[in-house]
């Protein structure tokens, strides 16, 4: 059928080649049916690519076909509209198996990030207000983890200087010096969590922030109080 469709196309005039219309996906997953429909009837199919010619059928407008492996398909459907010959090449990419189990990516457990702030927000002493300074550093954090989910940080030592720059700006130098003694600790923290692998990307890193979010969240919701009772 090949050689067939090959020699009909050499033959035909440049000028009444026009095409005809498909309608098949562009993507398939080995094993799966698909399934060509043309928009002329007593259309002549023909798969270009050998691979899994075995597996396709034609039957009018209509062909079908299932990969039996992985590869870039050509199928070329010729027929005849208003007097004239027309033809469409269409290409199909097949990739994966269709009974292979999709397995999500394994999220890091992160959890336990909003406990050591909790732990580590016990001994400050924050002259202005403990719980007000809490909540402005929680801000800080998840606006800066949103706008890492957003794309806007590539580099998470980029993303942690600008959030350190917000507890500057919001809390002044002088409260903020209260607090620096923890975001040393905090960043100890997340040394260590990148040694156990669990911040491989922007999105491990977000939720990172998230987390140490909900920790200044609690601290402020107590009043300021961390695990040992302090306030001030």
């Amino acid at each position: 059928m090949r050689s067939i469709l090959t020699l009909f196309l050499i033959l035909l005039p440049i000028s009444v080649q026009a095409e005809l219309s498909v309608k098949a996906p562009a993507t398939a997953v080995i094993g799966e049916l698909v399934r060509l429909e043309a928009s002329s009837e007593g259309v002549v199919w023909g798969l270009i690519t050998e691979e899994g010619q075995k597996d396709f059928e034609a039957d009018g407008k209509k062909a079908y076909f299932s990969a039996r492996k992985g590869g870039d398909y050509q199928f070329i459907a010729v027929g005849i509209e208003n007097g004239k010959p027309v033809f469409k090449i269409h290409k199909l990419q097949v990739a994966g198996k269709p009974d292979d189990p999709v397995v999500p990516p394994v999220k890091p457990d992160l959890s336990d990030a909003s406990k050591v702030v909790i732990e580590l927000a016990g001994p400050i002493k924050d002259p202005s207000g403990k719980a007000e300074g809490a909540q402005i550093i929680a801000a800080a954090y998840r606006k800066h983890g949103q706008l890492a989910l957003k794309g806007e940080y590539k580099d998470p030592n980029v993303m942690a200087d600008a959030t350190s720059s917000e507890f500057v700006y919001e809390l002044g130098l002088n409260r903020y010096v209260k607090w620096r003694p923890m975001m040393t600790r905090l960043r100890e923290h997340m040394a260590k969590l990148m040694a156990e692998g669990k911040l491989k990307d922007m999105q491990s890193w977000a939720a990172l922030w998230e987390e140490y979010a909900k920790g200044f969240d609690a601290v402020a919701s107590a009043g300021g109080a961390g695990t040992n009772g302090a306030t001030r």
